[in-house]
């Protein structure tokens, strides 16, 4: 059984505070993390036939957002986390 990680919304508010922390965040940052996290609240309310599609422009908008900065293994492995295969809840 593929290991659980934390929701999507809750990750990212993670990693955005992360990046915030670093000291170097603009108005263009602040932008991408607001779509950010609406693509993570559709993402954990169920997208649906959707699925893919968000969290592949999810993952891009994160890929983005962490390539402003300095490389950081931990947020690497984060967005390998989240990128991993969608698993669908048994109905």
């Amino acid at each position: 059984m593929p290991r659980r990680v934390a929701g999507a919304k809750q990750a990212t508010e993670r990693m955005v505070a992360d990046l915030r922390r670093e000291g170097v965040w603009s108005s263009a940052d602040e932008a991408l993390a607001a779509v950010a996290f609406k693509l993570a609240e559709v993402l954990d309310a169920g997208a649906g036939m959707a699925t893919a599609a968000v969290a592949r422009e999810l993952r891009a908008t994160l890929t983005q957002l962490r390539d402003a900065r300095p490389a950081d293994d931990d947020v690497d492995d984060w967005i390998a986390d989240v990128s991993a295969s969608v698993q669908h809840p048994e109905v």
